[in-house]
Formats: C-alpha cells, sequence, structure tokens
C-alpha cells in the first residue's frame, strides 16, 4: 500500500509497522505553508480518508476490522491525494 509513495513528489521517508504507517514530506522552506497539511486536506475532503497529520508527517492508523481490499482503497485514495491525480 504504502510503497508506491515512494514515487510521488517531495516524499522523504515512508515507514511502517503492519497496517499503521507514517509518510514523511520534504518541509515547503517557509513556516506559513505546511506540504503535509495540504495532502491531509485533499485526502480528507476530497477522497474521504481519514488520516492524521504532524508537522510534516501523515500517520494512517486504520481499523482492525479491514480486509485486502479496504487496505488497497486507502493505498489508492492516498497515492491520489499526495500525486494530485483524479479518483
Amino acid at each position: 500500500m504504502m510503497n508506491s509513495l515512494h514515487d510521488c513528489p517531495n516524499v522523504i521517508e515512508i515507514r511502517n509497522e503492519g497496517i499503521v504507517g507514517a509518510i514523511e514530506f520534504m518541509p515547503t522552506g517557509t513556516t506559513s505553508k505546511n506540504r503535509a497539511f495540504g495532502v491531509f486536506d485533499r485526502a480528507l475532503h476530497k477522497h474521504g480518508l481519514l488520516c492524521r497529520v504532524s508537522g510534516e508527517t501523515i500517520t494512517l492508523s486504520p481499523p482492525f476490522i479491514l480486509n485486502t481490499s479496504h487496505i488497497d482503497e486507502i493505498g489508492e485514495k492516498m497515492l491520489r491525494a499526495q500525486c494530485g491525480a483524479p479518483l
């Protein structure tokens, strides 16, 4: 799910343990604009994906009652939110 985000621009690191994952983004260089918050905003409002943002990191912690199709859907929505492709 998360490894497909390595090809997106401005991704520094992707970490995961089990179904919990984090995506760290390159800082914009200004304190007034946060890149991770922009991705979070698109993920939530355009794609309906609930996640958390802290600094330049987005954290995904889906419910334990999910199946493979849910994991694929989460990955697809996050990829579209980061890379800007329409769903």
